[in-house]
Order: structure tokens, then C-alpha cells, then sequence
């Protein structure tokens, strides 16, 4: 044992864990008896305190993909050893010097990619991202982090070959979410569709050394951590983040004493961004949509109310809170929105916000692709709501909830409220027109977090293009978008599918009828996370 490894084992407790492949049943729990009679530590699991693997499998790359080992980097430091190592420790009762012999061999550098080829040449097959599979757990995340962050650089920088750029780290990192194994040489990606000589060499490098040194020098930069910063304030996109930077702020508490806020977005923004910047956790998101869902019923009998987003996708936290409303009975939506944010804001739930009328029209579906605009055309209120803490760490009943607000009083005049009532009182509070200030807010002691919320309304009709338009993720409503378009000459938006060549719309009553009509097998909501 050499000097290094000698004192890295004297510094650090030895804790092993034994692959079970390749070794019977009976054995294997005679050897774990064995080791805890000579009190040898062993584990049940694989965990970042396991320090040796033990394994019968004949090299390192089986052993790793045995443990579906995503970032192949972590274990560099842990020693990979034979079985036969480990039962002469047991013999020994104590953990002896480690032999060449002992260790488990690279692969031979054909073996590293027989393995995968098969199922890689069937996934190359799939043009498109909205053909295949994208799971929001993978095998290559230490990939994709790193391509995301040189994405998210370039759509910073936002020049015409930026915003090129920035697209294809976005699909190569599609592609490797979709791979149903650990890339561990950048030779199983060679002619991959999507991911480019640029990527690739990311991943040439991460494999050899851990990380790649753009993304590593991307990270530190001033520049790019103060954009990244300004960006995740409610209300900022690049283009002004890059300007706060220009004018010399650097941190948030300036921004809020320096830089103009004209839009309340912004103001809220900045007041509430501690609140903000923390993620909503899927309990608060079921929490609230409970609550809604309670309080519309009372409305609107029979409502359908649908928490979409990432959340739908299966995703544990998120940004903001989505919210699809419709009802089968079409029409009964129509004016459903003010009276129930009248409601909400009576049971002391809404902070601020802006109701949208529906801007759809015939025209809009059918069409030129390259109208710009609009995500949609409904009709949809995006704000801050005041979500009691107590949502944040227990589950709530929704015929329990009222206790929490300050008012359960029937609303009085709700049943004629519309968005010409409801509208001026939103806007007067948005735009702080008399006390107290959002800062004022912010700094008081509450009960309750700001969180992002937007609430969306859609005619029955067109609620299941809603639901998969709002469902997301953006990169797969872009590419089922752009194959509709590009491969039947159909024009897919959240508001409905237009048939170019039929000059109709084609009608839906389930995400599986849609993706029926443009002919691609159904990805559920947790495979469309490109």
C-alpha cells in the first residue's frame, strides 16, 4: 500500500459496501455475518460515506453502471476491490494492505462501448425530443448541469449566434436525459444528433478531469453570477439584469435602492426576493391548489382545477405555482376569474397581482407560424399570493383550511363581479398607491411567504392543448411545436392544432388524442422533461 493510501485510510474510517451480483444469496449473507463478527463496517446501501466497493463483477464500468451511478466522477477516491480482498481482511479480522491484484480493472476500450451501442443506435432513430422519453431523473446529470450552464451564458449574452448556442447545449442536453445509461466514453455520443463538437468535447473533458474548465471559469465570473442573480428576481429578464450590471450594481439590496422600478413587477420583485428565491416545495403547491380548488367549487360547481407546470412533470420543487381552471359546461368560465380572486383576496390570499382578458381570436390558431407574442391568448392573473407558512410543512385539509385566514365571511356581490370591477382595485394595490409600501411589507413580521402564482382560464375546448401547453417543459413544448410545423405542415399551440391542409382545427378531448394526431406515441407528464 503506498504512503497516500496509507494515511488516506488511517484519516478516514474504512466503510464498505458489497455489490451483491454475481454472488449467491447464502454467501453473501454469510460473508456480512462474518465482517460484523470481526467488527469490519459494512453497509446496506451504496452512500457517500462508503469509502471501499466490493464486487465480483469482472471491471469498473459494470460496477458503476450496476449502481446506476449518475456523476461517474464520485468514485474517484473510493477504491474499487475483488471480493477475494475482502475476505482476507475478514480472515485477518482487520482491513489489510491493498494489492494490484486486488483492484477491479479498467474495461478494455472496446468493452466500454459494446455495452450501450445497441440502445443508442435505437435512440438516434428519434429526431425529435417529443419522440422519446426524458425522465426527470437520468443517468447523466453531471453532463447536463454542466451543458445548462453554458446555455444559460449564452442566452445571457443574447446575440444572434448566442441564441444559436444556447439551443444546441439545450438539445444535447435533451438527448442525455433521454439516455438509459451513464456516458462514460464521449465515443457513445460520436454522430449523435444534437449534440455537437462543442458538447462533446464538455463531456470529453468532465470524464477525464471531473469538471470542464468553461463551465468551471463560466461559474466564477462577475459578470455572469450577477445576471444569473438579477435574472431570478420576479419581473427581471437578461436584458435588464444586464443593464443593472452596467450602471454597477452588484447585489440585490442595491438594486432595490438604485435602479429604477417602474414596472411592479419589478418593485414586488425586489421587496419580496428573499421569499422568492426560495423554492416552492410540493407540499405548498398542493396545499394551495386545495385551498383554490375549495374555494372555486364554491363558485363554480364542478370546476376542473389542474396544478401543471413542473409540478405535473413530477418535479419536488419549483419557481411559482400554475394553475389550469376550465369547466365541461363551456361558457360557465366565462367571468369565473374575478369573482374568484375576490374571493381569495377576502380570505386574505392575494398580495398583488394582474388580471389579463382573453385576447383569442378565430385568426390566432390558424394563422402564420411566426407571429410573435404571447405564450396564449387566455385569460390568466399573475401575481404574489400569501401562502400561510403552516402550508410549507404539513399537509392541509381543504374543509379544515379556513381557520387559517383571517376572513371566512361570505363575499357579498360576488356573483356579478367581472374583470371591469375587480381590475381597478388591482391595479391601485399593485402600483402602491398608498400604504403600506411592498418593502414595508416585506420587512413586517408575518405569518405567511410570497410565492409566484399564475392562474389561467381555458374554454373546455381547448383545455387539454392548455393542459399540455402549460404542462411543459419549454424545450419540449418548442420541439413538438417546431415537429408539428416542420413535419405535417400543422400549427400546435395551447390553444388548439390547426391543420394546414384541412383548414380546421382539430378537436382534443385528451392529451392522448393529441399526441394521437400528430402521430407520436403518448409521453405521460414525467417524460417531458427535456
Amino acid at each position: 500500500m503506498s504512503d497516500a493510501e496509507a494515511s488516506t485510510s488511517e484519516s478516514k474510517p474504512v466503510v464498505v459496501y458489497i455489490v451483491p451480483t454475481r454472488i449467491q444469496k447464502k454467501r453473501l449473507k454469510d460473508i456480512k455475518s462474518a465482517a460484523r463478527r470481526k467488527k469490519l463496517s459494512i453497509v446496506e446501501s451504496f452512500c457517500p460515506k462508503v469509502t471501499h466497493i466490493v464486487s465480483e463483477l469482472d471491471n469498473r464500468f459494470k460496477v458503476a453502471r450496476k449502481l446506476k451511478i449518475v456523476d461517474y466522477s464520485i468514485l474517484k477516491g473510493i477504491e474499487l476491490l475483488r471480493l477475494t480482498w475482502f475476505t482476507a481482511c475478514i480472515k485477518k479480522a482487520e482491513i489489510i494492505p491493498i494489492e494490484d491484484d486486488h483492484r477491479i480493472p479498467e474495461p478494455p476500450p472496446e468493452e466500454e462501448c459494446a455495452a450501450p451501442i445497441e440502445t443508442l443506435q435505437q435512440i438516434a432513430t428519434t429526431e425529435w425530443a417529443c419522440q422519446r422519453a426524458t425522465p426527470l431523473r437520468h443517468f447523466n446529470e453531471i453532463f447536463c448541469n454542466a451543458l445548462e450552464v453554458l446555455q444559460m451564458k449564452a442566452e445571457f449574452i443574447d446575440s444572434g449566434q448566442d441564441h444559436l448556442r444556447s439551443l444546441a447545449f439545450r438539445r444535447a442536453s435533451c438527448v442525455l436525459k433521454s439516455l438509459p445509461f451513464v456516458i462514460t466514453n464521449v465515443k457513445q455520443v460520436k454522430g449523435q444528433k444534437d449534440i455537437g463538437g462543442h458538447s462533446r468535447q464538455v463531456i470529453k473533458e468532465i470524464l477525464a478531469e471531473g469538471f470542464a474548465t468553461e463551465v468551471e471559469e463560466t461559474l466564477k465570473d462577475t459578470w455572469f453570477q450577477k445576471v444569473k442573480l438579477f435574472s431570478t428576481i420576479f419581473g427581471v429578464g437578461p436584458a435588464t439584469a444586464k443593464i443593472w450590471v452596467e450602471q454597477g450594481v452588484n447585489t440585490v439590496a442595491e438594486a432595490l435602492v438604485k435602479c429604477e422600478r417602474k414596472n411592479w413587477m419589478v418593485q414586488w420583485g425586489l421587496a419580496f426576493h428573499d421569499d422568492l428565491i426560495d423554492q416552492v416545495q410540493m407540499i405548498e403547491a398542493e396545499n394551495l391548489t386545495a385551498v383554490i380548488r375549495a374555494e372555486a367549487e364554491r363558485i363554480l360547481p364542478g370546476v376542473i382545477v389542474t396544478l401543471t407546470g413542473g409540478f405535473r412533470r413530477g418535479k419536488p420543487c419549483g419557481h411559482d405555482i400554475d394553475l389550469l381552471f376550465s369547466h365541461p359546461e363551456e361558457g360557465k368560465e366565462v367571468s369565473f376569474l374575478p369573482k374568484l380572486l375576490t374571493q381569495l383576496e377576502q380570505r386574505s390570499l392575494v398580495l398583488c397581482g394582474k388580471l389579463e382578458k382573453s385576447s383569442y381570436g378565430d385568426r390566432v390558431l390558424s394563422r402564420d407560424y411566426n407571429t410573435k407574442g404571447h405564450m396564449d391568448h387566455y385569460e390568466k392573473w399573475i401575481g404574489l399570493m400569501k401562502l400561510p407558512k403552516r402550508f410549507c410543512h404539513e399537509k392541509i385539509n381543504p374543509s379544515e383550511y379556513r381557520f387559517l385566514m383571517s376572513n371566512n365571511a361570505p363575499v357579498r356581490g360576488i356573483e356579478t363581479c367581472t374583470a371591469e370591477d375587480y381590475e381597478p382595485h388591482s391595479k391601485k394595490q399593485r402600483l402602491c398607491e398608498g400604504d403600506p409600501t411592498p418593502i414595508s411589507l416585506a420587512n413586517a413580521p408575518r405569518t405567511w411567504t410570497a410565492r409566484r402564482v399564475d392562474l389561467v382560464i381555458a374554454p373546455y375546448s381547448m383545455y387539454h392543448y392548455a393542459l399540455l401547453g402549460w404542462t411543459g417543459s419549454k424545450q419540449f413544448n418548442r420541439d413538438i411545436r417546431l415537429y408539428s410545423q416542420k413535419t405535417l405542415n400543422q400549427k400546435l399551440t395551447s390553444h388548439g392544432l390547426w391543420n394546414f391542409e384541412q383548414n380546421k382545427k382539430l378537436t382534443a378531448s385528451s392529451e392522448e388524442e393529441i399526441f394521437e394526431h400528430l402521430s407520436l406515441p403518448y409521453l405521460k407528464p414525467s417524460d417531458r422533461n427535456c
